[in-house]
C-alpha cells in the first residue's frame, strides 16, 4: 500500500513539477528510476551468490554470500524511509491554481476515474494495454530458465546483467537524446518498435537451441557464445526501453493534471497488467507444454531417470522438450 501510494504520488507530482515543454522528460526520468532499482535484482543474485562470492571477492571461501535476504531486505526498508523522510523534510509544493484544485477529495478523484473508464476510447486502449506483450513473454521470460536448464551457470548470467544494466540505465537517456528527441505520435514509434521486438525473441530461443551444441566436455561455455547472449540482451533491452517510453509518454499526454497522478497510475496499472498475466499463464503452461522422455533404461528403471545412473551403473539419458528447446541431461 505504501508502494503504491508513493507510486501515484511520483506521477502527478511530475506532471505539476514539470513544465509543459519538459513534461515529455518525465518518461525518460520513470524509465531510469526503475532501472535503478533494477539494478539491486542483480547485485543481490551476484552477492547472494556462494560461488560468486568465493570466486571473485572472497580470499578465503565461506559457505554462504555476503548478502542474506533478510539483510538485504532490511537495507532495502531503510533506504526507503530514509528517502521519503528527506523529501517530507526538504520538498515544498508549489501553491496550485484555483483550476487543479477544483475536484475535492478521493471521492471526487475516484468519482471523476469511473467517468474516464467508461471512456469508449479508454476501453480500448485498455484492451491494448491487456494484450500487447502476448507475443513477446514466451521467448523473454523463458528462455533465461532454459538456458539454466543447459547448463549455463547462474552464476554467470547475474554477472553478464552488469555490464547489461549499466547499458540499460543509460538506455532512456540516449534514446530520447538522440534516437527519439522529439516524440510527436509516440504510439507510432511502439508500433514500429514490435516487429523488432519481436524478431529479437526468435533470436533468444535460438540461443536456447544453441547451446546443447556448444556446452564444452566440461560443462563450461565458449566465450563467443556468452558475447551472443550479451548482444541478443542489448538489443532487446533497446526495444524494450523504446516500447516503455513510448507507452509512459503517451499517458502523460493524455492524463489530465486535475488528477494526473491517478490518470497517469491507472494507465500504467493497466500496462502492467498485461506484463503480469501472460507472464503468469506462460509459466503455468510451460511445465504442460514440457515432458520427458528416457533413453537407455528399461520400464523399471524410468523411476530413477532423474539420476545419472541406474543401480546397474549404466547411463541413463533424460530429454526435456518444450516449444522453445530440446535439451539433453
Amino acid at each position: 500500500m505504501l508502494a503504491a501510494t508513493q507510486d501515484i504520488v511520483v506521477d502527478g507530482w511530475a506532471l505539476t513539477m514539470l513544465s509543459k515543454r519538459n513534461v515529455r522528460y518525465q518518461s525518460t526520468c520513470n524509465i531510469m528510476g526503475q532501472r535503478v532499482g533494477f539494478l539491486s535484482n542483480t547485485v543481490f543474485l551476484l552477492l547472494n551468490s556462494v560461488n560468486f562470492c568465493n570466486r571473485y571477492i572472497r580470499s578465503e571461501p565461506y559457505d554462504t554470500g555476503i548478502l542474506t535476504l533478510t539483510s538485504f531486505h532490511f537495507f532495502g526498508g531503510c533506504v526507503f524511509i530514509v528517502t521519503t523522510t528527506l523529501i517530507l523534510m526538504f520538498i515544498r509544493e508549489r501553491t496550485e491554481p484555483e483550476e487543479l484544485r477544483s475536484i475535492e477529495g478521493v471521492l471526487g478523484t475516484y468519482a471523476q476515474l469511473l467517468r474516464i473508464l467508461k471512456l469508449r476510447q479508454i476501453q480500448e486502449y485498455a484492451l491494448v494495454c491487456l494484450t500487447i506483450k502476448v507475443g513477446f513473454t514466451a521467448a523473454e521470460k523463458i528462455s533465461g530458465l532454459k538456458l539454466v536448464e543447459a547448463g549455463v551457470p547462474k552464476e554467470n548470467i547475474s554477472l553478464l546483467q552488469v555490464p547489461l544494466q549499466m547499458f540499460n540505465l543509460v538506455l532512456p537517456l540516449l534514446i530520447a537524446k538522440f534516437i527519439w528527441p522529439t516524440p510527436k505520435r509516440p504510439l507510432d514509434v511502439m508500433l514500429k518498435t514490435m516487429p523488432y521486438r519481436l524478431i529479437i525473441g526468435l533470436v533468444c530461443m535460438s540461443l536456447v537451441w544453441w547451446a546443447s551444441s556448444v556446452r564444452l566436455e566440461d560443462g563450461e561455455f565458449p566465450y563467443y557464445f556468452y558475447v551472443a547472449m550479451f548482444l541478443s540482451h542489448a538489443l532487446k533491452l533497446v526495444t524494450i526501453t523504446t516500447m516503455s517510453i513510448a507507452f509512459v509518454t503517451f499517458h502523460n499526454e493524455i492524463s489530465d493534471p486535475l488528477i494526473g497522478g491517478t490518470y497517469t497510475t491507472l494507465l500504467n496499472t493497466v500496462l502492467n497488467l498485461g506484463t503480469q498475466w501472460p507472464n503468469t499463464v506462460t509459466l503455468y503452461f510451460l511445465d504442460i507444454l514440457t515432458f520427458t522422455s528416457c533413453h537407455g533404461a528399461t520400464d523399471g528403471q524410468r523411476y530413477n531417470c532423474l539420476n545419472a545412473n541406474d543401480v546397474n551403473g549404466s547411463q541413463v539419458a533424460v530429454t526435456s522438450h518444450s516449444e522453445a528447446s530440446e535439451q539433453q541431461f
